[in-house]
C-alpha cells in the first residue's frame, strides 16, 4: 500500500478499554459507584446523594484519581478508609 492513503471509520470511544477510562453518558450515580466497586474491590457508601447522573471519562486504573474527577465534577466528597470503605457526600 505504498503512498495511498484511506479514511479510517475506526471509533476511538470503542478503545477506552487500551487506556482504563470508564466513559458514561447520563449514568445514575448507583451505577457508577457500582463500577469503581467491582474494579477497586471496594464498599462505596453515599450520605445524602440524591438521584443524580454523571456524564464524563474518569481513570479506570487509579482510584483516587477516578474520585477526584467524579466528585469534582458532581460537587461531592471522599474518604478513603484503610478497610477499603469509600464516604461520599454532597459537599454542601
Amino acid at each position: 500500500m505504498t503512498g495511498n492513503l484511506f479514511e479510517s471509520t475506526f471509533d476511538t470511544d470503542k478503545a477506552n478499554w487500551q487506556t482504563g477510562s470508564l466513559v458514561y453518558d447520563n449514568e445514575p450515580l448507583v451505577n457508577v459507584f457500582k463500577e469503581l466497586e467491582r474494579r477497586f474491590n471496594i464498599v462505596v457508601q453515599t450520605v445524602n446523594i440524591s438521584d443524580r447522573k454523571f456524564t464524563g471519562n474518569i481513570n479506570g486504573r487509579d482510584l483516587h484519581e477516578a474520585l477526584e474527577v467524579l466528585c469534582l465534577a458532581m460537587e461531592m466528597n471522599y474518604e478513603v478508609h484503610q478497610d477499603k470503605t469509600v464516604i461520599i457526600s454532597n459537599k454542601r
